[in-house]
């Protein structure tokens, strides 16, 4: 009882500091993608896809934060499961270890996707981190997926992470490898039970994957018609067969973080002074500026303070302009965000309704 009530209070006291509480401040703008022949659809159904739909949480993501016997939990994907329900959608939310590699957090997925849709196919969704998720199942499992989404996901690898690793390349010359892991690895433990309830935890797993090199093993490893070349930003095929499988592949993600004088554009201004709600309310808006306007500073383009639009390009690309950070990607901190900024509620509304349009 004592380790629950303490899990709750420390992950609590973690969203109270980013303003977790607060009220949507965002729109859609409607000049996106918005499949014509929705139009006139009933919209108790409009989103009633054939295959079940499955959303997968990133690095840090769960399913609902602090659930518990007597408590629904915050979401992952903030108003977005609701949303979806409401418009016809039957959707499941996996909560795949933490932080951990894809081995690990690929055999939580299929165990999930068998448990909710036994002998069914799905349309996978995943987020940052849960992009290579998905990505992981739909090859080692074709036969399971009808489409593979991913939101935000560094297939290339995302700048942050290539920094980490470098530093803890230094501290290993230096020969405090060892004292490091000895850090880190019951850090990540603490915090799989703090946010889900689940110390099996792997943080060299994690950075095996997000950091550049690890990327690039993955995709050669599970390579995917999807991935174009990052460095002339462009995107892969729209579709691959796999053993016969056809799965159709999208992907979209933010770029509140701009050049070539590295600016946000997703805050409101005055006389060129953000002057946001945004900043008030949520720490993680000002937080993750300060690894994305350096990104921008440094030539790596526009991105969402973690991942550069052309190293997020899969499939067919919805879009890359939409004015978010990264959290804002899935209506996060509690649907705050920017004055600019479109609803990404009901952009994901919009590609499910794609979704179904396509008969997946």
């Amino acid at each position: 009882m004592k380790k629950t009530f303490l899990r709750y209070g420390l992950l609590a006291s973690l969203l109270a500091v980013n303003g977790i509480g607060a009220a949507h401040a965002g729109w859609l703008d409607a000049a996106f993608g918005n499949p014509a022949s929705t139009a006139a659809s009933d919209p108790a159904t409009s989103a009633a896809t054939q295959y079940p739909v499955i959303l997968v949480n990133g690095l840090f993501g769960t399913d609902d934060y602090l659930k518990g016997p007597s408590f629904q939990g915050f979401p992952y994907w903030y108003g977005i499961v609701e949303d979806l329900q409401r418009h016809g959608a039957k959707v499941y939310v996996a909560s795949v270890r933490t932080i951990d590699g894809e081995a690990a957090r690929g055999q939580d997925l299929l165990d999930f996707i068998n448990k909710v849709a036994p002998g069914q196919k799905v349309n996978l969704i995943g987020h940052s981190q849960g992009g290579f998720t998905v990505r992981y199942v739909a090859q080692i499992a074709p036969d399971r997926v009808a489409s593979v989404t991913t939101i935000g996901t560094p297939h290339w690898g995302a700048p942050l992470a290539d920094v980490i690793s470098g530093a803890i390349g230094v501290v290993d010359n230096l020969g405090f490898g060892t004292a490091v892991r000895a850090v880190l690895t019951p850090l990540a433990s603490v915090l799989g039970l703090i946010i889900q309830g689940n110390p099996d935890q792997d943080a060299f797993g994690t950075l095996g994957v997000l950091n550049s090199a690890g990327a690039a093993a993955f995709n050669l490893k599970y390579s995917s018609a999807g991935l174009g070349d990052p460095k002339s930003c462009t995107s892969g095929a729209s579709s691959q067969a796999i053993d016969g499988n056809v799965q159709q592949l999208y992907s979209w993600s933010g770029s509140a973080f701009r050049g070539p004088l590295p600016h946000d554009v997703s805050l409101t201004t005055v006389f060129g002074v953000p002057l946001d709600t945004a900043l008030l309310l949520d720490g993680t808006t000002a937080g993750l500026a300060t690894v994305g306007l350096p990104t921008v500073a440094f030539g790596l383009g526009d991105n969402d303070g973690m991942v550069p639009v052309c190293r997020s390009k899969f499939g067919q690309v919805i879009g890359t302009a939409f004015k978010w950070n990264h959290l804002d990607e899935v209506n996060q901190i509690a649907g705050i965000l920017g004055g600019n900024a479109e609803d990404p509620v009901a952009v994901i509304r919009t590609h499910v309704e794609r979704l179904k349009n396509a008969k997946l």
